[in-house]
């Protein structure tokens, strides 16, 4: 309803500015929402643009303006859902709606309920949005909240759009800040067994890994530095993967955020699966060979 008024504004605004006999192509015509609500519903800045053309105050020929759109309303559907025209400095032209503009907004709400606002305008078409993937070396942050909320924003819009959204997580489980990761949980498990050891200088230092490696040694049930040596390192990293995306899956559950998919990087950057993404892509002509290196053709998708 209030799209439908804008191109109808839109519309007035048109043929009025046709009248003043502007010669060559118009200047775009845009109708916005004011940045401050006393301003209107609408405001459109086209006496502004005209004034060069012109060579006239944007006053004068937004007042211009106004006087042929006043003169259509009378006639107009819009007649009743406009309550007032206004000119303001330095050449604004503002839209204010009337009760009867919000009624009938409000009805179409009701009538539509939950799918009021929305659109078919995606056509399904299948989009899978990634955020947040905060990697699982420690618990999430205030940023990682942010990050949460404008993802999880985004696909609710995408699916009111008309698109088949997913949210993804993608965990980066493997590489050197996992194995940091192992490393800093099995030096805190040795101190609590009593064992005098130096802490790795790239090690996470935050009080978590210390209750990490308690919970450990207690899921473990390690009580001694003999027991704990008979493990390798893979045990460690495996078990702060594990431990932090429990957490993190936690607090964004307890935030209100729920992923369709989560992407362990440990399974998909496997050699035999990248090598199967790479067969799949040199069969659709997607991969091509130039000075001895094989190339993506990103081409092919406006690139």
């Amino acid at each position: 309803m209030v799209q439908d008024i804008r191109f109808q504004i839109v519309d007035l605004v048109t043929q009025a500015v046709r009248g003043l006999s502007v010669s060559g192509e118009l200047p775009a015509i845009v109708v916005d929402i004011p940045a401050e609500a006393i301003h209107g519903e609408f405001t459109c800045n086209i006496a502004m643009q005209l004034s060069r053309i012109l060579k006239k105050n944007p006053i004068e020929i937004a007042q211009a303006i106004v006087t042929t759109i006043e003169a259509s309303l009378k006639s107009h559907p819009l007649a009743s859902k406009i309550k007032k025209i206004e000119v303001k400095k330095p050449g604004f032209i503002n839209f204010y709606f009337s009760n009867e503009a919000f009624y009938d907004i409000l009805d179409r709400v009701f009538e539509e309920g939950s799918g009021f606002g929305c659109s078919d305008f995606g056509k399904g078409r299948k989009t899978l949005v990634e955020f947040v993937s905060a990697n699982p070396t420690g618990p999430l942050t205030v940023a990682h909240g942010r990050q949460a909320a404008v993802g999880d924003s985004l696909v609710n819009i995408l699916n009111a759009a008309g698109f088949k959204a997913s949210r993804e997580y993608y965990i980066n489980d493997e590489g050197n800040q996992i194995n940091i990761l192992g490393r800093s949980i099995k030096a805190r498990s040795q101190e609590i067994l009593g064992e005098a050891i130096i802490f790795p200088e790239d090690g996470y230092q935050g009080e978590y890994i210390r209750d990490m490696a308690r919970t450990f040694l207690d899921n473990r049930k390690i009580k001694t530095l003999d027991e704990l040596k008979t493990l390798d390192d893979g045990a460690f990293r495996q078990f702060g993967v594990e431990y932090l995306m429990a957490l993190i899956r936690r607090d964004l559950e307890d935030f209100g955020v729920t992923f369709d998919v989560w992407t362990s990087q440990a399974k998909v950057a496997t050699i035999d699966q990248i090598e199967g993404v790479l067969a799949f892509l040199k069969d659709k002509g997607f991969i091509y060979e130039n000075e001895g290196a094989q190339w993506f053709k990103s081409t092919a998708f406006g690139d």
